[in-house]
């Protein structure tokens, strides 16, 4: 995993990554969903948990183009009356 993410780093903006268990299992599972027929996923947590560069490196294994969505001003009262 160390080699795929120094390639990603020779070809993308470089990551600094700590590549402990529970990341190397998110990294996993994301690139199993990306390789399947249709597959995508929508990651939710919050913020600086290291969802974004995880999902960036399972896209690179898995040859797949990210795309972020970002909510700006989207405040929970708004949440309230769009979602529900």
């Amino acid at each position: 995993m160390v080699q795929i993410l120094e390639e990603y780093n020779d070809k993308h903006t470089p990551m600094n990554l700590v590549l402990f268990d529970a990341a190397l299992d998110h990294l996993t599972r994301l690139h199993r969903v990306l390789r399947m027929s249709h597959g995508h996923a929508m990651l939710v947590g919050v913020g600086g948990s290291g969802k974004q560069c995880v999902c960036r490196l399972a896209a690179f294994t898995a040859q797949c183009e990210v795309c972020c969505l970002g909510f700006v001003g989207f405040t929970s009262h708004l949440a309230q009356n769009t979602l529900f």
